[in-house]
């Protein structure tokens, strides 16, 4: 259920990831104590919103009854069917990916058109550095795009909120009908 669990609020920080190197800011990372790497500001931003999101629904409330009910779907002393277990974390992992790639594509897309018209008025007038022109659109694109895709993207996080709420119980209530 950590493993679902922590598969699922990784979508966040795989779509922080995609939007901040596509904007070039992949430079602004810092050390995350959490998971003893680095991992990007704006990664973290999206973290935490999707925190704030799960908080907001309960779905705190719903892991500590979840936790309480796994005595029941699993009793101690039964043994767990590592290849079911395994294709339910391969199935997540795909799912983290698919919802990933959902919650950055508009930011993403609206970058790739401000980058590709960036590059056709560089080649127009060669005479424009591409980083003293092109960057500070983009930072103030991304910016505009962040806060403009706020409604969607907390629509987002709600349902990924519902999908890995949705995903706990059904690995729970697989090993009891699998056994």
């Amino acid at each position: 259920v950590g493993l679902v669990l922590t598969m699922i609020f990784s979508a966040a920080a795989v779509a922080g990831e995609k939007i901040a190197s596509t904007a070039g800011l992949s430079m602004s990372s810092m050390i995350d104590p959490q998971s003893g790497g680095q991992t990007l500001v704006l990664s973290t931003v999206l973290i935490l919103f999707l925190i704030s999101c799960f908080l907001s629904l309960d779905g705190h409330l719903f892991i500590i009854k979840m936790l309480l009910e796994s005595y029941v779907y699993l009793p101690i002393g039964l043994s767990i069917n590592f290849l079911q277990a395994s294709n339910i974390a391969i199935d997540t992992f795909g799912d983290m990916l698919y919802l990933a790639a959902l919650i950055s594509l508009p930011v993403v897309g609206g970058l790739l058109l401000i980058q590709a018209s960036i590059g056709v008025i560089t080649r127009s007038a060669p005479s424009l550095n591409l980083f003293s022109f092109g960057f500070p659109i983009a930072l103030i694109a991304i910016f505009v795009f962040l806060y403009a895709g706020v409604g969607p993207i907390s629509d987002a996080f709600s349902d990924l909120t519902g999908t890995g709420i949705n995903l706990i119980e059904d690995v729970l209530q697989s090993y009891q009908r699998g056994n």
